[in-house]
């Protein structure tokens, strides 16, 4: 029987679904996919159910026709600002002198619920940096002898608000919700290697109004971070300074724009004049040199990744990352804003794509698609239990069903 999963990628520009089969010891193959014009939807947050609502149906039922499927619930991934981390090293003892899965059990729900506060909902919990009796102890000790049992847990939550508005959103789409992603989480899963997840690295997903940053550490997802800015204002500025269109605005930028000067600044570009659906005489074409329109472009890029650089500045963010910095998202490909990255974080940022997946097509093979193919790997990683790091499901399950699902957990891995 074919497991068809649904992954719906929810900007405040485009809203991306794939219908993906997810085949044992196998690639994933997507086989039906649908971008559409986002609605609804600002800085992350629903703005306008009704409008939302539109819009997803619209992407859902895109990808269904392609696939020639129909599916009951959907992955989504989140990226809305009100984002909190929450830190915990954990201490337990342990009365028979070894770790037990019992004990193990201790150890997941006390942490889990210690982290855990009214007003957020946990988005992922994961564990790292095992010591029995003081020493360093690798990954879960099952069956190892000491005394006591200290770990670090990390849980990345969200204000309960904004998630209810989306799950009310979704089920006004008589679909249910399967699992929530966060978008950073996604884009580092689909753009960073093992190696760099392991030693320590952030990923940047420049999107259309937000980025969202992602710190990763012992292959752990450690950290998120939200930053209300993206390309979109980059856009709106050139439209406002030149008193074009958003959409030539828009095209300006691509194809003409940079986020660093250039050798070229002195060339003269043409912009056809625009009448914005009013009745209006026509004027004559606008006519600019290059280094105008950069002259815009510039100051927006260079305060976003100011913004990056402060954030990670804080909480000892650039001691566990390091060096390793890697842009994603659509506006990471403006032309220069590597360039431009290197001229503000000092040293050499890497611009990636994302895992390409079998049956994508090509044009979605870009940064800007790298959360939704993070999102399917997500997926990949959480059926091979042993690859698994991310442990909110299980942990939040035990409300509902008791401890149960965290023992069977065990069992599978132990």
């Amino acid at each position: 029987m074919q497991n068809i999963q649904c992954f719906l990628d929810i900007g405040s520009f485009k809203i991306c679904c794939a219908l993906v089969e997810m085949r044992d010891q196998q690639r994933p193959k997507v086989i039906g996919t649908s971008v559409k014009g986002s609605k609804g939807i600002k800085g992350g947050l629903i703005i306008h159910i009704e409008e939302a609502q539109k819009a997803i149906i619209n992407a859902i039922h895109g990808a269904e026709t392609m696939a020639k499927k129909h599916i009951g619930s959907v992955h989504i991934s989140y990226g809305a600002p009100s984002i909190a981390n929450f830190h915990l090293r954990h201490h337990l003892s342990l009365p028979h002198g070894v770790v037990r899965g019992k004990d193990l059990i201790a150890f997941l729900k006390e942490s889990y619920e210690k982290t855990t506060h009214e007003d957020y909902y946990p988005l992922h919990c994961t564990l790292s940096n095992y010591a029995l009796d003081e020493h360093f102890a690798g990954h879960l000790p099952i069956a190892r002898h000491g005394k006591t049992l200290d770990g670090d847990f990390h849980m990345i939550s969200s204000k309960s608000a904004p998630i209810k508005d989306i799950e009310h959103c979704i089920n006004l789409c008589h679909v249910k919700k399967d699992t929530i992603i966060h978008q950073a989480y996604a884009a580092g899963l689909a753009c960073l290697s093992e190696e760099e997840r392991t030693l320590g690295a952030a990923i940047i997903d420049i999107g259309a109004t937000t980025t969202h940053i992602g710190i990763f550490k012992d292959s752990r997802f450690i950290k998120a971070y939200h930053i209300p800015l993206g390309g979109a204002y980059i856009t709106q500025d050139i439209a406002q300074g030149l008193g074009i269109s958003l959409e030539q605005a828009e095209r300006q930028k691509c194809v003409n724009g940079s986020a660093i000067s250039t050798g070229d600044d002195r060339n003269i570009i043409d912009i056809a004049s625009h009448n914005h659906g009013l009745s209006r005489e026509q004027d004559e074409a606008i006519r600019i040199p290059r280094s105008d329109l950069n002259a815009i472009i510039e100051p927006r890029s260079s305060e976003i990744l100011e913004l990056i650089r402060d954030q990670l500045a804080k909480n000892n963010n650039r001691n566990i990352i390091g060096r390793n910095i890697i842009l994603t998202g659509g506006a990471s490909q403006l032309t220069g804003m590597r360039d431009a990255a290197k001229q503000i974080f000092g040293h050499q940022i890497h611009i990636a794509k994302p895992l390409a997946m079998l049956g994508m097509a090509e044009n979605m093979k870009t940064p800007d698609y790298a959360v939704l193919a993070g999102m399917i790997e997500y997926k990949r990683l959480s059926m091979d239990e042993k690859s698994r790091t991310d442990y909110h499901d299980d942990l939040s399950r035990h409300h509902h069903e008791g401890l149960g699902s965290i023992w069977q957990w065990i069992k599978n891995n132990f």
